[in-house]
């Protein structure tokens, strides 16, 4: 995966359900080439989000169901990566989380978007 951000060298990626299995191996992906991670989870004092913090990523706490919470990680980040697991949340709400998360990207006017679907 690579992504140019014009400016010659990596930026900012956003990464939405950067603890779970996708989002994870993203992140490693990322940091491993030279981006700047800023990895997304409702719980950063996981394991899972502290390993993250010590290869080097940004964590913050957000909430896919709660736009603000999306706001701050969003703000001048180049790229996201955004997947939710309608397994554990349903297709209802799968929709509604991506569609804030896509809303909020624009918003802050995030110029790449990978969507991953889980389950």
């Amino acid at each position: 995966m690579v992504f140019s951000s014009g400016r010659g060298t990596p930026g900012v990626v956003a990464v939405v359900g950067a603890t779970g299995r996708q989002g994870s191996a993203v992140v490693r992906h990322l940091l491993k080439d030279g981006w700047q991670v800023r990895a997304l989870t409702r719980n950063p004092s996981s394991n899972a989000s502290q390993a993250l913090r010590a290869l080097g990523a940004e964590v913050h706490q957000a909430n896919t169901e709660d736009p603000a919470s999306l706001r701050i990680p969003f703000e001048g980040a180049y790229a996201l990566f955004n997947v939710q697991n309608p397994m554990t949340s349903g297709i209802d709400a799968e929709v509604r989380q991506g569609s804030n998360v896509a809303e909020t990207a624009a918003e802050a006017g995030i110029r790449h978007v990978v969507y991953g679907a889980a389950g």
